[in-house]
Formats: C-alpha cells, structure tokens, sequence
C-alpha cells in the first residue's frame, strides 16, 4: 500500500494539507522517484539549455518543422469567462502587419536574410501569429530583441501572452553562425515564461515566438499577443562546476554542459513514506581508475536536499551536512549492470568476490564536507514556468579504505528526511554513461530499471602506490595471464584480478557449448566456437552433458552450467509457417529492443512495418522473443498465457500514425512455447515462440503497414527477436512515452500474419472439458485455450483440467473468498486463475447506493462531479453523507472524443458533502475509508470550491485537508482532525487510479468521527486517527492532541539560552538594528524578541522588554 501520494485528477489541484507525514507529490514518478520537471541551471556557465540536444536553428527557426506540431490551438469562445489579456504601459513592438509572402526585415534576427534586431524597451507589448509563405509553406513571425552588456548582467525576462509560447536567450557575440543557445523557456496561455540567468559581458538575444502547432491557420499574424518585461542588474557569474584539486582526470560526470536538458534524481532511502525500509537508491557506472591510481581514496558529488511543502510541493530543506551512505559494486561485464546480489551470478563474480557489494560506507558529521557551487537549478511546471530555483550543492569525503576498482557502479543515498536529489550530468563528459540505474526498494521484491540521465559525481586518489594486477586471458587454451595494469586489461574475454599477480591466481580457459541441432552427439565445446562460428545454438558460459560428445569435465563452469542439447525435430520452429500465411518475417540478426506497455508514462515499444500484399483479415500472429530480466539477471519467465498489446497503423508522412492506431488489443493473452534457440548469449533465455489467435479480425490493407508488440507484465521485460533486415520501404520505428523516431537503416522484428483459420483442441479450463476439431475463432474467448493441430489427448501435461480461481460471497460484509473450481462456487466465482485478493467489495444491508447512473464511453457526469460540474458553477452538485453511513459507489473509466476526433480516457469522478456540527467534542478526527476492486483514492477537503479564469482556461482549486491511496482491496483512508473554527462542510473525494478500471466498478465509502491522536514518523508528527497512522507506519498516542504544535515563544529570552535576564540586553539590541545577523547569530524564534506582541520587532518593544527582565512578562 502507498501512502502520502497525490495524484492530480483532471484540473483538481492539491492546495494544502494538514499531516505532514503524507505530502501529496504530484510531480514524481512513483516507480523511480524522478522529479517530473525538467530542471535547468540559473546561474552556470553560459552554455546550458533545457530543451535538450536539439540545433539551435531548429528551436529559433521561423520555420514551420514536419512532425514538429507540439498543440492544436482553440481561441477562447466569445462567452467564456475570461480575464482579458492587457499589458498595461507597454510600449507597442511596432512590427509592421505581416500576412502571405511576408519578408521580416523589422526584428526577425538571424531569421532574416539580413540579420536584424530590435532593442527591446523595459517594458513591451507585442504581436506574433503564423503565415504562409508564397510557396504555401507555413511560418511562424519570430521577434528577436538584442541586448548588450558591458559586464556580467543578470537577465531576467518575464514573457506572458495568450498563446503557447517559446521564448529563448541566446549568446550572439560570435554572430548567427557561431550563437549558442544560453536557456530557455516554455509557457502555456497566460502563464509567465520567465528568463533568469547571469551572463558574462557580451551581446545577448532574446527571442519570443509561438510554440510549432498542428493547426496553425487558427493563429494568423498578429493574433497573438504577448508581454515582455526586462530587467538587468550587475551579477558575478558562478565558476563552472569542477572536480576538487589533485582528483583523478578524466573519471567522473560534472554537472551541466553545452545544450543539455537536466534533471533531478532522489536517492533517498525513506522515499515515498519516511519509512526507512522504503526508499530509492541510484547506481552510476564509472571506469578509468588507472594505472597511476593508489586506489580510490577520494569522492565528490553533487546535488540539492528538497522536501515536500504542506501544499504538496517541492520546496528546499536543509541538509547539514547530511547522512550518506556510499556504495562501490562490481561491475557485471555480461549485464552491463551492477552485481546487485550473486544469486545466479556466483559464476561471473570477480576472483575471490562472494557479493556484488564491493564496499560501503556511511558518511556524517565533520568528515562529510558540503560546499555552495553558486549555482542553482531552477524548477519549471508543465507549463514551462518557473516555480522555485534550488541550491546546487557539492558534499566530498575521504574514504577510510581506498577500492581499486578500475571498472564498476558507484550508489549514494542519503537517510535524512530531507531527500538527497543527485544531481544530472550531461555524460559522457569523461566516462561512459546515457543512463544509470534506480532501484526502487518501497515494493517487494525489489525492483530495479534503466533511468535516461547520467549522475554527477568525481573520483580521487592520494596517487599512492602503482595499480596493478594479474590479466588473465580466458579467450584461448591454455589461457595466458600477463601481470600489468588496470588499463591494460580491456579485452573481451581479459579478466582483471586487483593487486595480485599471475603466480597468485588460476588462469584457465572460457568454455561454453555449441549445440548443432543433431541430437546428443551434436554437442561441442572450447574457445575456438564463437557465437557466429556455431552452426547450431550457442550456450555460453555452459558446457555439454556427460552423455554428449564434447563433454569434458575440467571445462570451466562445472557441473552447475550443464545444457543438453535438443534432438532432430524437437526444436519449435523460428520460421514463418506458409500455410494461411500473408506476411511473414523469420528471425535473423541484429539489435535486441526491449519492447513494453505498462500503461501511460511507461511506454517504450518498438513498431515495425509490413508490406501487406492482400485485403484479407488477419486473424492469428506468431512472434519470437524473449521473457528475461535484461538488466538484473537470470532469466525469468512470463505467465502462460501473458498479456501483450498489439497495435495495427496505417502509414502517415513516411512513419506510421503512431498517435491514432488502426486496431487495438489491450491486453490480448498470447500463449508460448519455448524454441530451444537462443540469441548467443544464455543469460536472456531461451528464444520464445508466441501465438495469438485476435478475437475481432483486423484489416491492415495493403501495401506498407505498421504493428506493434509490447508486453504488459510487469515483473519480466520482453526482447522482440529481430527479424530479417529489409533493402527497401520503411524500416522499424521506435515509440517511447508519446514520442516516436526512425530507427536507422531497415532493421525490423520477426513476426508473421495469418489470414486462414485453424482447428485443433479447444480446453475449456473452467468446466475441465474439452473438444477437438474446433475453429480457433471459436475457442478464443476468457476461459478457452486453443491447441493448434492437436487433439485433446495431445494436449501436454496435465493435460485439460477445470482450473480454480476466486469464489466471492458478497453477502457478508466485506466479501470472503476461497479457491474453488466454478462448479463448486456457491458465489460470484471470478474467473480462472484469478486470486481471493480480488475480492473485497460488498454493500452491507445498511449501505446506501450513490445513486449516480451507469456510466459509458463518451459518458456526461452531470450526477455528483462536485466542483467539477460544468457549466453550472453553482458548485452543488455533491451527494450528502453523514456518520456512520456506508456508500455504495461506483467508480471506473470511459473513453471520450474529443474536439477534433482524438480521444482521451476520464475518470468517474464522484464528490460528497459531510456537514459539520461546529459542537464535537476536541480531540476528533473526521476518517473517510474506501475500499474496492482497483486502486482507490480518497480525500478529505475543505467544503469549498475556487476557481480561476484566465485567457479562457478555466482552472478549479480545492484545500485538501487530508488524502490516500492504496491497492486493490486495500483501505484507502484519508483522516484529519475537526478545526475548532470548522467550514460549515467537508468534501469527500472518491475515484480510482490507472486507466483500465471498467466504469462501473464498486467500491464502499465509510465515514465516520474518532478519536484523534498524535503520529509520529521518524522526525514528524500530526494529529490523525490511528487507522490513517498504521497505514502510515507510524506510532501513534491516542489523545494526544498537541504534538506538531509550535512551542510559544519565552519572552525576553532573547539570546535563546532558555533564560531571561542582562545576558539577553546585546540579543535584543541586535534583532532591534539587524534582524538578519540575529537570526544567523541565534537558533530560536525571533518572537522571543516581540515583547509587546504585534507581531513585530522594534522600537515599541524596549518598554516591555525591560519589564520583562524584572520578571513582569506576559502578551497582554
């Protein structure tokens, strides 16, 4: 169960929230804790950008770019309730009108065919649109404005408008040629684009136009308006990020670079719930430790500490210096990851290592050494403005130990509660690098996933003694070992042994076995067998059976490494049958991809196109690849049957329209058999073959289109097997959360499509019965599996049997369940192989139905929206709820078309409305629990609604006091204490979380009054019911009402030492003169200082003051 997460819902925002040991965190990813914005530097070098590795003419082009249409544009309708756009004493940008054929010779900078600039006023107001060009081709009226500075000048540039805007500041010392992008920004209509950064003396640009979009005949020239505001004041520009002296050269990842987007990355290990068994811990690769090195002795790396604000934000916090532990792994040359643990892996452990753990050590205190860079990061919102600039730190450490490691991943992670956010590198600036690794240690087991972003950190050393070694080569037989340095031993198959020499260590041959495919004769191994000399399957790093012709038992691997070959005609084949066949693509070489759909956010898949000769249906799919842990090792295997998506495109400018797919199945249960193949390298597994019989046949059309093949399981990654490469026509395309690219060249995947219908046996696992001679499209529905070619006594062990799955008896509340066959379930029996944790729901006797009718695709909730009701604004739409009541609701989702013909999924959102008393007793809690089939949500608010209207986007706000999450069948429970003051109302939210939750599904809402108490977290406490604090992990103290409570202040005690008298007289004359210097001089709270209690510190506070040193002190 999580806890603490916010997930924003439509336009609901969290405003506020009470306990604070749940923080709503609405910006991070929950799987790998990134922070969701793009954060980029205010003050580093000149050369840093947020947009990413894209050529500055692309950005400053006037342009319209194919396939770069970001926004489709609707004007605000005449009637909406709109803040008209104004830019009050702006001075007019005096551009004159442009229409088709427009030539900008006013201030289109290095757009125009002259350059030209204009110098921009403090203060102007100013107009853009787009326009054809007298080919036809679409532009975008760009504004270039020059600024000059004589010394380094802090530009900050404040752009508000009533369109997408893009808004870029550019160094233009060197001309249009030579001109680096310095930032950027990014804004949405009436939102402010802001430009903040301390440039050196130079000449500078500052650009302002729309953002490319899809329609932009709805936004003619001078259309759209916009605001500039500038302002420049003198600034010391920060030196750039280094290395501490005396560290190594060339090991390590700085932070920032030249036209790099960066990142935050948390490396906590009490992240989502302050609880220290949960958390995020990150891995980063590093190599080069030399010849020259006594080892590593010497650490730096960088960051910021950011926590969680009581309106669900980040914001800064202190870290001081901290608590880090820091972690060196071996490096396992075969995953390209770290050694995590050995099991599985003990065979490719480095000599005389039992753990992937090479050395840790946890750091605090005066041996940990923080310094302030003069940099900062600074936060954007989805919508491009900035909302809070954070201090780039840089912590260092001595290690006790030096580590002479050459090659190998280094973790760091902080255990305070105030999170450590590593810092993201451009990489490689020194050694390798695109990615590292997260490890998320909140779910069990373990998981862990390549994250895109380098992390910043330096190696040093105390350049002691030569780091040297014993390389043994494994590649030949016998094997020859050589003693020499790290760096000298970079082969393949060399294996490095630290510190040691040969006459030290065992340097024998590599094996691995050559199945030919010929049965228990074909099997060979040695050295000389590489992956491409094989004629058969390659096992590495295994060798044959005792029964086999190359058997030989001093190989190395031993007896725990043993393959036994596949006889004649055992093998399932990995190539297209041609029967029914209407496009077929076998196996061949080539790049392995990872191809997965776990919902939005979480979508990296590849699509590969087809030339299709016919018009016929297709109506069953093969493919081949693997089910494997790609990075974190063995190999591992998916439930069969296992979900998939599959998607058909057809073709749109030269790729496939990738945003609006042809036909759709998710989820569609493939089953597979394994081929006895491998891709020549074991540690992914056996090749598998799977097949897919497709419910509702699909249409592709002819000629060039496009499929995708993504599993949807979680736990187990999918490698599609490529197929045989193409010499003409579209190749492979790879899709990765909404955006889409060519791959190069005409790689493609294997699959094949059939357009001809089979029979064989069809096992109904839910009767235990079984027919032959059955059409698949017949046995294609939940509960049958079809066996192609076979009979039913055919069909392998256990052969076809009534399988058990969740027996529900909704007539108790909550549910019970047990496992049963359907035959001998007396409930609701919910299907084959489905789990008792599925079941859960049930409406007591007592419930009271919601009343909100059934929903549907494209469905209108006019019923209980709540704040969300449109266009009423009457804002009283809510069902009431009083105490003790029981909520039979339903939630779910449903499919909605949009303006225009795309379509989005929305969520069956459902409010009710709890009247107050104003006379419950002190010490209450108000508890809300919800409870269903699916990942509820709940929260508790205030009982009001805000709203905000600008430009035509209308925004709706709420203060949460209190909101929860939780899985399947698990008590999502939002509880906050009655205000003494109380609203006359309490809104209760209610809906679920993902987008595959069928409308309509139930759930049981319960509310009630109970005693409050005091939780206490780690270093925090709130005041909440004992259900919400147990779900937190807390400790809770029923009765206790006063913990999180701010002490009052001791009047007169202004010296903080707890006492008052003529030792505080210097403290109070210092907060009277210098408010600042007091507060760095003393640790406690000025209103020590406020002796008459006006909330302020001056003059009016001497007279009482001195009575408080003769002992009459009090607020009147």
């Amino acid at each position: 169960m999580k806890r603490g997460m916010c997930c924003v819902c439509a336009v609901l925002v969290c405003t506020a929230l009470v306990f604070a040991g749940s923080p709503a965190r609405p910006d991070v990813d929950q799987k790998t804790g990134d922070v969701a914005f793009t954060a980029s530097p205010a003050q580093p070098q000149t050369m840093v950008s947020s947009l990413g590795n894209v050529s500055l003419s692309e950005l400053w082009t006037n342009r319209v770019l194919a396939g770069a249409a970001t926004h489709v544009w609707t004007p605000p309708a005449a009637d909406s309730r709109e803040v008209v756009y104004s830019c009050p004493g702006g001075t007019p940008e005096g551009e004159p009108p442009c229409g088709t054929g427009y030539e900008d010779t006013y201030n289109g900078g290095c757009n125009s065919a002259i350059p030209v600039f204009q110098v921009p006023a403090a203060l102007v107001e100013g107009l853009s649109g787009f326009y054809q060009d007298t080919e036809g081709a679409w532009m975008r009226d760009t504004d270039w404005y020059e600024v000059v500075c004589s010394e380094p000048t802090r530009i900050t540039y404040t752009v508000f408008t009533d369109f997408y805007v893009q808004v870029l500041l550019i160094d233009g010392t060197q001309g249009c040629e030579s001109s680096v992008l310095v930032t950027s920004a990014l804004a949405d209509p009436c939102k402010e684009a802001l430009i903040d950064f301390c440039v050196p003396a130079g000449r500078y640009w500052l650009w302002v136009g729309p953002q490319p979009a899809a329609n932009p005949e709805a936004m003619p020239c001078d259309s759209l308006h916009y605001c500039a505001r500038l302002e420049q004041e003198a600034c010391q520009v920060p030196a750039p990020p280094a290395c501490p002296p005396n560290y190594l050269e060339n090991v390590g990842q700085l932070p920032y670079g030249e036209n790099e987007g960066w990142r935050l990355f948390l490396s906590n290990d009490r992240f989502p719930d302050y609880d220290p068994a949960n958390g995020v811990l990150r891995y980063e690769h590093f190599t080069g430790v030399g010849a020259t090195s006594g080892g590593i002795k010497h650490i730096a790396w960088w960051g910021t500490g950011a926590t969680y604000g009581d309106r669900g934000n980040l914001v800064e916090c202190e870290l001081d210096p901290g608590t880090f532990t820091i972690s060196f792994w071996f490096h396992n040359k075969y995953t390209n990851r770290p050694f995590y643990e050995a099991d599985g892996w003990e065979w490719a452990l480095p000599p005389g290592a039992t753990e992937g753990l090479s050395y840790s050590y946890t750091v605090s205190g005066a041996a940990l050494t923080k310094e302030d860079t003069g940099h900062v990061y600074m936060a954007r919102g989805s919508d491009g403005t900035i909302s809070r600039a954070y201090t780039l730190w840089m912590w260092s450490c001595e290690l006790p130990v030096a580590q002479s490691l050459n090659e190998g991943w280094i973790s760091i992670q902080n255990s305070d509660n105030c999170p450590f956010w590593w810092a993201g590198s451009p990489g490689p600036v020194f050694g390798t690098g695109g990615v590292h690794v997260a490890e998320d240690q909140a779910v069990d087991p373990v998981t862990r996933q390549d994250v895109d972003g380098d992390l910043a950190f330096c190696l040093g050393s105390d350049e002691g003694t030569s780091f040297s070694g014993a390389c043994c080569d494994r590649s030949s037989d016998p094997a020859p070992c050589r003693n020499t340095t790290a760096d000298e031993c970079v082969n393949p198959y060399d294996e490095w042994h630290p510190m040691a020499t040969c006459a030290a260590i065992s340097c024998t041959p590599e094996y691995w076995a050559c199945c030919t495919g010929s049965g228990a004769s074909g099997c060979h191994i040695g050295y000389e067998y590489s992956a491409a000399e094989c004629t058969g399957t390659w096992h590495r790093w295994y060798v044959c059976s005792a029964g086999d012709a190359g058997y030989d038992a001093k190989a190395w691997g031993g007896a725990g490494n043993v393959i036994v070959c596949a006889g004649p005609g055992q093998d399932v084949p990995i190539t297209c049958d041609s029967a029914g066949m209407s496009f077929g693509r076998a196996i061949g070489t080539g790049y392995l991809y990872i191809s997965w759909d776990h919902g939005t956010g979480d979508q990296r898949y590849v699509i590969d196109a087809f030339n299709h000769p016919s018009s016929a249906s297709v109506r069953r799919i093969y493919w081949w690849g693997c089910s494997t842990n790609a990075w974190d090792g063995p190999d591992c295997d998916f439930e069969n049957p296992a979900p998939f998506a599959i998607r058909f495109y057809h073709t749109s400018a030269g790729g496939p329209a990738y945003a609006s797919p042809h036909k759709v199945y998710d989820p569609i249960y493939a089953t597979w058999e394994e081929t006895n193949y491998t891709f020549g390298t074991e540690e992914y597994g056996l090749i598998e073959r799977y097949n897919v019989t497709l419910p509702d046949p699909v249409v592709p059309g002819t000629s060039w289109q496009w499929i995708s093949i993504a599993s949807k399981t979680i736990d187990c990654d999918f490698i599609w097997a490529p197929g045989e490469d193409g010499t003409s026509g579209y190749g492979q395309w790879f899709y990765a959360n909404g955006q889409c690219q060519a791959e190069p060249g005409y790689r493609h995947r294997s699959f094949c499509l059939y357009t001809n219908v089979q029979t064989g046996a069809c096992c109904n696992e839910i009767m235990g019965t079984c027919q032959n001679g059955v059409q698949e499209t017949t046995c294609a529905t939940s509960g049958l599996t079809f066996y192609p070619s076979q009979t039913c006594s055919q069909i392998p062990a256990p052969g076809c049997y009534a399988h058990t799955g969740a027996c529900c008896d909704r007539s108790t509340f909550p549910a019970s369940c047990e496992m049963t066959i359907s035959s001998a379930c007396a409930g609701e029996w919910m299907g084959v192989g489905v789990g008792c944790e599925m079941c859960c729901y049930a409406c007591p006797a007592n419930g009271v139905p919601e009343g909100e009718p059934e929903c549907y695709d494209n469905y209108d909730d006019t019923y209980n929206k709540g704040c969300f009701t449109q266009p009423t604004w009457e804002f009283d739409d809510f069902v009431n709820i009083f105490d003790g009541q029981v909520i039979c609701g339903k939630t779910g989702t449903f499919m909605v078309t949009l303006e225009g013909g795309s379509t989005a999924r929305y969520r069956d959102i459902d409010f009710y409305r709890y009247e107050l008393s104003g006379t419950d007793p002190g010490c209450t809690v108000l508890q809300a629990k919800v409870k269903g089939e699916f990942l509820p949500e709940v929260w508790l608010m205030d009982g009001e609604c805000f709203t905000d209207s600008w430009c035509g986007v209308e925004t709706t706000y709420v203060s949460v006091y209190s909101q929860d999450t939780a899985g399947v069948c698990d008590y999502a429970i939002a509880a906050a204490p009655l205000p003494s003051d109380p609203p006359r109302y309490v809104y209760i939210f209610v809906s679920c979380l993902g987008s595959d939750v069928p409308c309509n599904t139930p759930y049981t809402l319960e509310i009630d009054k109970v005693a409050a108490g005091c939780c206490r977290l780690g270093d925090e406490e709130g005041i909440t019911s004992e259900a919400y604090c147990v779900a937190l992990g807390g400790e809770w103290t029923g009765g206790d009402c006063s913990c999180g409570e701010e002490p009052p202040p001791l009047l007169g005690d202004c010296n903080c030492d707890g006492f008052v008298n003529v030792f505080d007289i210097d403290a109070f004359v210092l907060a009277l003169t210098d408010a600042q210097q007091w507060a760095a001089t003393y640790s406690c709270d000025i209103r020590n200082c406020d002796c008459n209690c006006d909330g302020s510190v001056n003059v009016f506070d001497i007279d009482p003051f001195v009575q408080c040193l003769t002992g009459d002190c009090a607020c009147p």
